[in-house]
């Protein structure tokens, strides 16, 4: 278990750092455009979303804490 924590924690980390090396490519060259959804576009998406989730509750696949880690994301 503390293992996988630390784990998805430099997970997390990576996922930053790489969003932000994404973010400066898009700016600088406009070859890339990031959405950024709005809180009714996210309350959408949560929803329709919700339908398939427990496809991946598996810990195999994504795990119903990470599953539920996302749709607690703001």
């Amino acid at each position: 278990k503390e293992a996988t924590a630390k784990e998805r924690q430099w997970a997390i980390e990576l996922d930053k750092s790489q969003f932000a090396k994404i973010k400066e490519y898009a700016d600088k060259t406009g070859k890339l455009q990031i959405t950024v959804l709005t809180p009714e576009q996210i309350t959408v998406w949560k929803k329709a979303m919700e339908k398939i989730y427990p496809e991946f509750y598996d810990p195999k696949m994504i795990g119903k804490d990470l599953i539920e880690a996302a749709m607690n994301t703001k």
